[in-house]
C-alpha cells in the first residue's frame, strides 16, 4: 500500500530543493526577477553584512555583484524537516567561488574586508556556509520566509590576470546572453 503522505514529503523536499537551485543559478546570471521569486514578500535574509527584508536584500545583492566576474554557488542535497504540512526547516551546505575584478569595491568590503578593498588585481575567492531557511507554502509554491546564512570559511588570494578561455568554449555570462536563455527559449520554456 502506498503512503500517500510520505510521497507528498518527497514532492514537497523536491520542490524546495528545486526552488533553491534555480535560486542559485539565477544568482550566477545576476537575474534578479527570479532570484527574488525564491522569497515570500515579507521574508527577511540575514547574510553576512546585511540583515533586512527580501527586497532591500535583492537590491543590495545588485550592488554585491556588481565588479563580480564570475560567481558559482555549489549547494548540497538539501536537509528537510517539516513542521507541520506548510512549513520546514531547511539546511543546505553552499560552496561558492567568485572571482573579483578590480572595480569590484563594493563586494571586496562586504566579503573581504577594507583591508582588500583597494587591493590592485583581480582576486578571487571561496566560501563555504549553509543556507538555514525557514520555508513556508502559503497556498503555491514553497517559498522561504526566513533566511540566516551561517558561514563557515573563506579563503582568498590573487587571481590570474587573464581568464585562460579556449577558442572554442562558449563562456558564461552573468546576464541574461548567458547561452541558457537562449536554449530556454528555443525549447519553449517561460522566460
Amino acid at each position: 500500500m502506498v503512503d500517500m503522505a510520505r510521497v507528498q514529503r518527497l514532492l514537497d523536499k523536491d520542490d524546495i530543493a528545486t526552488a533553491l537551485q534555480r535560486w542559485a543559478n539565477a544568482l550566477g546570471r545576476c537575474d534578479w526577477d527570479r532570484v527574488r521569486e525564491l522569497f515570500h514578500d515579507d521574508a527577511i535574509d540575514t547574510h553576512g553584512t546585511f540583515d533586512g527584508e527580501i527586497d532591500a536584500f535583492v537590491e543590495w545583492q545588485k550592488q554585491h555583484h556588481d565588479g563580480i566576474e564570475q560567481s558559482v554557488h555549489f549547494l548540497s542535497p538539501v536537509e528537510v524537516e517539516f513542521a507541520d504540512a506548510d512549513s520546514a526547516l531547511c539546511q543546505t551546505y553552499v560552496t561558492v567561488y567568485q572571482r573579483f575584478g578590480v572595480n569590484a569595491r563594493q563586494p571586496r568590503l562586504d566579503v573581504l574586508g577594507p583591508d582588500r578593498e583597494g587591493h590592485a588585481k583581480p582576486m578571487q575567492g571561496i566560501m563555504v556556509g549553509r543556507y538555514i531557511d525557514r520555508f513556508e507554502r502559503r497556498g503555491g509554491p514553497w517559498k522561504v520566509a526566513s533566511r540566516l546564512v551561517a558561514f563557515e570559511w573563506l579563503k582568498v588570494e590573487d587571481a590570474p590576470w587573464d581568464v585562460p578561455f579556449q577558442p572554442h568554449w562558449t563562456p558564461a555570462r552573468r546576464d541574461r546572453t548567458d547561452p541558457i536563455y537562449e536554449i530556454r527559449k528555443q525549447m519553449g520554456l517561460p522566460d
